[in-house]
């Protein structure tokens, strides 16, 4: 009996032993950290990058955007001096690729790298910010690549988004109710459009000053013309017989798409597709002017009712 009792004894003596060495450990790491040492601060972040590639996918995130998660590499830390310590900040890259679907035979796109891109961003700044032991981030870069296809087929991976997920901004965001383009526009994100409303690269592209000024910007440098704030300026307010009007419930991927098509994320479009268009990018993959378009941008809603 008493030799049972010593044993027992000596099992709790050694796991405090070992709890209070890891405590120790780990106010030593945070100590360091919170310090500046960017040599521990990388440690740091390489742990955990190494522990996300291994860890099994949470429920709540799709497979593709955590598969750009778990390609995030570290690019560089930095530790300056900030009005209550050290300012800690962090760069990091990550890769993405459309997400296609095979709908009647065809493998058809249903969301570009940008939306990809969105998705793995937002994800990454909670993570970053929030997710990572003994760290206390106060800005990380994330830089989203993808890959591009030159004329002779060479592939080569090129950034299209830049965010800088700003504390003092995250604590704003409600991470659960918005969607990813409303997180990186948040934090000022910022990307470039084609003339047929694709990402491309942002190589070269000045940073803004102040608030980020690029975010959407077209190729030929002109912003997207059918942004909300320009359409509510423009649209004469509507006060009687409001109430009368029909209304649409939209789902999580409706109020994505919208924000995208807010924000000129998918320009040429201006809108949900009409029935020409959809048609066309169904059985075409173009849109009803001749624009090459494989992503159907569509509002379920039931028959329309009797007009009164």
């Amino acid at each position: 009996m008493e030799w049972g009792i010593l044993a027992v004894t000596g099992i709790f003596v050694l796991v405090g032993y070992i709890v209070l060495q890891g405590t120790r450990a780990s106010m030593a790491w945070r100590k360091a950290a919170s310090g500046g040492d960017v040599d521990v601060i990388r440690q740091i972040l390489e742990d955990a990058i190494a522990s996300w590639r291994s860890v099994k996918r949470p429920k709540e995130v799709a497979p593709d955007v955590w598969r750009g998660v778990q390609s995030v590499a570290l690019v560089d830390v930095a530790a300056g001096s900030g009005p209550t310590g050290a300012r800690l900040d962090a760069s990091v890259s990550c890769q993405v690729e459309s997400e296609y679907r095979l709908l009647d035979g065809r493998w058809l796109e249903v969301s570009g790298p940008l939306q990809e891109g969105f998705a793995v961003t937002a994800r990454l700044a909670d993570m970053l910010l929030y997710d990572v032991p003994n760290l206390r981030l106060d800005t990380v870069r994330i830089d989203v690549h993808t890959t591009f296809r030159d004329a002779g087929g060479s592939a080569e991976r090129a950034c299209i988004l830049t965010t800088d997920a700003r504390r003092e901004v995250a604590r704003d965001v409600d991470w659960e109710e918005w969607t990813p383009a409303e997180i990186v526009d948040a934090f000022g994100g910022r990307y470039r459009l084609g003339e047929r409303g694709a990402a491309i690269e942002r190589a070269g592209v000045p940073e803004p000053r102040g608030r980020q000024q690029d975010r959407g910007e077209r190729q030929d440098g002109q912003a997207p013309q059918h942004l909300v704030r320009e359409e509510l300026e423009r649209v004469e307010p509507v006060a009687e017989g409001i109430e009368q009007l029909e209304v649409v419930t939209l789902t999580s991927r409706e109020v994505s798409d919208l924000d995208m098509l807010a924000s000129g994320a998918l320009s040429p479009l201006e809108g949900f597709m009409g029935r020409e268009d959809y048609e066309r990018v169904v059985e075409e993959m173009h849109l009803g002017g001749g624009l090459p378009w494989a992503l159907p941008v569509c509002l379920a809603a039931d028959e329309p009712p009797p007009v009164q």
